[in-house]
Order: structure tokens, then sequence, then C-alpha cells
């Protein structure tokens, strides 16, 4: 894609690469303000918490690079339209977890699968816009996330844990927001080999 070039879905592609960092980071970002309830319902010691949120920062950091390289050889819709669900999937088995171990391997499984979403992220946003637009399309992707995490964090316990019965459902919550992204990503999606100047 040559500077000049913009290509007429990007800002579709936008949109939905928006709504991934906005639920990826809301399913996260729910964990922080419910591990009071998790501790006290597992009998967790402080220790223990600080291995189970740093679990899907392992996840992250072992396969962030394996995710990377799979997005440039298979592409980023085909990548992501597989890491979405599972995503999802691990996100929602932190509902049915009852123990530290269990907790701690979820945990790990939904950074793993995250880390073959975070670095396509910023690969799709150099495939649709060149540098006139990168930054600003960079910039809405962060936004994404913020918010994502931000909601997350905010009203997972003054809001959503009230209103649905417990921190369990609110781990379902976010694995129903990650599949309806995965559905719409995967209906509306495009794949753009680059091209000319990026």
């Amino acid at each position: 894609m040559s500077v000049e070039e913009k290509a007429a879905y990007r800002w579709h592609m936008v949109s939905y690469l928006f709504l991934i960092g906005c639920f990826f980071s809301f399913s996260l970002g729910v964990m922080p303000p419910l591990i009071s309830s998790i501790e006290d319902e597992m009998a967790l010691s402080h220790a223990q918490v600080g291995m189970i949120w740093g679990a899907a920062a392992l996840g992250l950091l072992l396969f962030s690079l394996i995710g990377g390289h799979a997005g440039d050889r298979f592409g980023v819709k085909r990548v992501t339209v597989i890491a979405l669900p599972l995503v999802a999937v691990f996100g929602g088995l932190r509902a049915f977890c009852h123990s530290f171990s269990t907790l701690t391997f979820v945990m790990f499984l939904l950074g793993v699968a995250g880390a073959f979403i975070v670095p396509n992220l910023a690969k799709a946003i150099g495939m649709w816009f060149g540098p006139a637009e990168l930054g600003k399309a960079s910039g809405i992707i962060a936004i994404g996330g913020t918010i994502g995490g931000g909601i997350g964090m905010t009203m997972a316990a003054s809001v959503l844990e009230p209103w649905l019965g417990g921190w369990r459902n609110v781990m379902l919550l976010g694995a129903a927001l990650c599949l309806l992204v995965w559905v719409i990503w995967a209906l509306l999606a495009r794949e753009r080999e680059p091209s000319g100047v990026m």
C-alpha cells in the first residue's frame, strides 16, 4: 500500500479490532476487583493470588512470538478466528474453577490464547493503514483496550457481581462478549496482503 492509497474498508477493520481489544481487555480487567471474592471462596493466600494473576502474563510472555509468527504465516484473520473462541472458552472456564491450581492453569491458557491476538492487532493495523493514518488507527485500538479494561475494573465488583449474582457469572459475561466479537470478526473481517510502503 502506498502512502496515498487508502483502502475503503480500513475503518470497518478498525471498528472490529477496537471491539476485540475492548472485550479481551474487559475479560482480563474483571479479575482484580473480584479477587477478594475469589480469595475468600477458595481460601487463597496473597501469594497465590499473585501467581494466579501472573499466570496470564506468563502465557502472553511465552507465546507472543509464536502468535505473531502464526499471523505472519497464516494471516491475521485466520489466527484470530481460532484464538478468539479460545479466549472465550478459557475466560469462561474460570467460572468453573474451585482451586488455586485449576484457576492458575486456566489463567495461563487465557494468556496463551491472548498471545495469538495481541501481536496481530498491530499487524492488522499495519496492513490496512499507511504512515499518514497509522498512529491514529493505533490510538483507536489502544482506546478500545483501555475502555474494556477500565469498565471491567470499575464495574466488576460494584455493579456486575451483584447484578449477575456472583463473580463466576461475571467471568461468563466476559466469555459471552468475546464470542460475540468472534462472530462479528468471522463474518465481517477481511484479510489484506501488504503491498508497497507500509
